[in-house]
């Protein structure tokens, strides 16, 4: 993150349109990547896993209501959000930025606000990490 911290800085500096737009195409690629990172390190390291896993992970994380309230984006947390019993990481999703979207905070289940916002709702949720589900 500080990489796209520092690209942000730049892009708000540069006045030459073909600049500001590859600074954009290499800020959108790193968050691109950090939210890979985010998903293949939740899906992958040990003290993720639940006990007695062995790694395999045809099955996903399982989140309560309560759990996925922690992941906010707050104080250095993901931000994980849950559509249709599905937990999302936004944490790296520009719209997102510090866990808030449109003044709903990232940690709660958006089933309702997402299908009345997002009448094309799978073009967005196939680009996002799924982590988990929810139960």
């Amino acid at each position: 993150m500080a990489a796209v911290e520092r690209y942000h800085k730049i892009l708000f500096g540069l006045e030459y349109l073909p600049y500001r737009n590859m600074i954009t195409e290499i800020y959108t690629d790193e968050l691109k990547h950090g939210s890979k990172w985010n998903y293949l390190y939740a899906v992958n390291c040990s003290c993720c896993m639940p006990q007695g896993d062995t790694g395999n992970h045809s099955l996903q994380m399982k989140f309560t209501l309560e759990q996925l309230a922690q992941l906010n984006g707050q104080n250095g947390k993901p931000a994980y959000v849950a559509v249709n019993g599905i937990v999302y990481d936004v944490t790296n999703t520009p719209n997102w930025q510090g866990g808030q979207h449109f003044g709903l905070q990232a940690g709660k289940d958006f089933t309702a606000q997402f299908v009345n916002c997002h009448p094309n709702q799978y073009a967005i949720l196939n680009i996002l990490p799924r982590v988990g589900v929810l139960v």
